[in-house]
């Protein structure tokens, strides 16, 4: 990002701007940090860049707190899950987290679609 360090926040791409809010948010060296749909926007490289800083920011012991409606690789990123539909469906880690009746709830008849590769996943990490 330094290359656009003079451009406006409004002349940058979607993934740019996130990558812009996700430093400012680390410039403040919170020992909290919360993203809403940290991804969104985001190319799959840039993504996995993010993943490595935020995990790196929890092996420092800061807690990460994401929110994302994408279930892409997420067992794969993250330790536990918060899975929410106007109450708590489940929490845990993700390859416990991850059923086909949360899913369900949390996606309806869709979401059942993800649970076989999402619990694959999460049983072999």
């Amino acid at each position: 990002m330094w290359d656009n360090r003079s451009s406006p926040v409004t002349q940058l791409s979607g993934g740019q701007r996130q990558r812009v809010f996700i430093a400012r948010a680390l410039a403040q060296e919170a020992i909290v940090i919360m993203l809403d749909e940290a991804f969104s926007g985001v190319d799959v490289g840039a993504q996995e860049g993010i993943v490595e800083v935020l995990q790196s920011l929890r092996d420092e012991g800061r807690i990460v707190l994401l929110a994302t409606h994408d279930l892409t690789n997420l067992a794969q990123r993250f330790d536990q899950v918060l899975c929410i539909n106007c109450h708590v469906c489940a929490c845990g880690p993700p390859d416990e987290a991850f059923t086909p009746a949360v899913l369900e709830e949390l996606y309806g008849s869709h979401g059942v679609e993800f649970a076989p590769d999402l619990r694959q996943v999460g049983a072999a990490s």
